[in-house]
C-alpha cells in the first residue's frame, strides 16, 4: 500500500554546493551504504534513487543537498545509488541507468520503487512524492529550463519512476544511445507499447530547478539518435536491462550513497549499432 501524500508545501532548490565533509555533517545519521530510514518510515516501502553520472561533482553535491532533506519528510526508506561511468569515454545514460537497476534489484533491499534521476534536477515542491504508481511515473513534468510546462507531448525525461515490473517490461533502457539525446524518447516508446500510461502530479507539485551547465566533454550530441529512435520496435526486446553489458570496477559505499563505478565497454557495445 502506497503512504498518503504527508508533505504540504513548496519549497526552493538551493543552488549551493557544500563540500563532501560539510555533507558529510549534515548527513551524519545515515547507514554506511546510503540508506536512510525516515522518522516517519513505512515499513513496507523502499525506494531506490538511480542517477547516472560522469565529470558533474559540484552538481552532485548540490543535488545531495537538495534531495537528501527533500526525502527525509516522505514515508519511506531510500538508497542512493550513483552510477558513474569511467573517463574517456562517450557518455552512455540507458547503460548506466540499466546497470543502476540491476545492482539495485539484487541488493538484499527489496525496493518497491526505482527512480531514475538526473543530477541537475532539484525538486521545488515538497508535495511531490517519491512513489511509484500503477503506471510509470514521470515526476519532471515542469522544469524552470522549459518554462515549467513540458518541452513537447511525450517527454520523459529528467526523473522517472517505474516499480521492478514495470522497468522489466519495459526492457529498461536502450543500451545503444551514445552521447546526448534519444534515450528518455526511446523508453517512453517503449512504456507505451509495454501497455503502460505516463502518469505526473500537476504543477506546481512537478516543478523543479535545474541546475545551469555548458554542454559536457564526452556527452555531445549523437548523430545517430534519429535512426537508432526509427529502429527502436526491432530492438525494444534485444537491447535493453536484458541485454547489458558493461564492467563494474568499483562499489563504494560512502556515507550517503552506494557509488558504482562502470566501464561502458564502447568496444564492444558501440559495435552493435548505429
Amino acid at each position: 500500500m502506497v503512504p498518503s501524500l504527508v508533505a504540504t508545501s513548496e519549497t526552493a532548490a538551493s543552488l549551493e554546493s557544500p563540500s563532501f565533509a560539510t555533507l558529510d555533517r549534515i548527513f551524519s545519521r545515515f547507514a554506511p551504504d546510503g540508506k536512510f530510514e525516515s522518522y516517519k518510515r513505512n515499513a513496507n516501502y523502499s525506494v531506490a534513487i538511480i542517477v547516472p553520472y560522469r565529470d558533474r561533482e559540484s552538481h552532485l553535491r548540490t543535488f545531495l543537498y537538495n534531495i537528501i532533506p527533500f526525502l527525509e519528510n516522505q514515508e519511506a526508506s531510500y538508497t542512493i545509488f550513483i552510477v558513474e561511468q569511467i573517463a574517456n569515454q562517450t557518455f552512455n545514460k540507458g547503460l548506466l541507468t540499466n546497470v543502476g537497476f540491476l545492482y539495485a534489484e539484487r541488493s538484499a533491499e527489496k525496493f518497491s520503487c526505482f527512480i531514475f534521476h538526473d543530477v541537475d534536477l532539484l525538486p521545488e515542491d515538497d508535495r511531490n512524492i517519491y512513489r511509484c504508481g500503477k503506471q510509470p511515473r514521470h515526476f519532471a513534468a515542469g522544469i524552470n529550463k522549459f518554462n515549467y510546462k513540458l518541452p513537447y507531448e511525450g517527454y520523459v525525461g529528467g526523473v522517472i519512476g517505474l516499480t521492478g515490473y514495470q522497468y522489466r517490461k519495459v526492457n529498461g533502457y536502450s543500451n545503444a544511445y551514445w552521447g546526448w539525446g534519444g534515450e528518455d524518447d526511446d523508453i517512453n516508446y517503449r512504456i507505451g507499447r509495454a501497455g503502460f500510461t505516463v502518469s505526473r502530479y500537476r504543477d506546481p507539485v512537478c516543478r523543479y530547478t535545474m541546475i545551469k551547465h555548458e554542454a559536457d566533454l564526452g556527452n555531445e550530441v549523437n548523430p545517430c539518435r534519429y535512426k537508432l529512435l526509427e529502429d527502436w520496435r526491432k530492438r525494444m526486446y534485444t537491447d535493453g536491462v536484458n541485454s547489458a553489458v558493461y564492467k563494474l570496477v568499483l562499489v563504494e559505499k560512502l556515507a550517503f550513497f552506494t557509488k558504482l563505478m562502470v566501464d561502458a565497454l564502447p568496444e564492444v557495445n558501440k559495435k552493435k549499432y548505429c
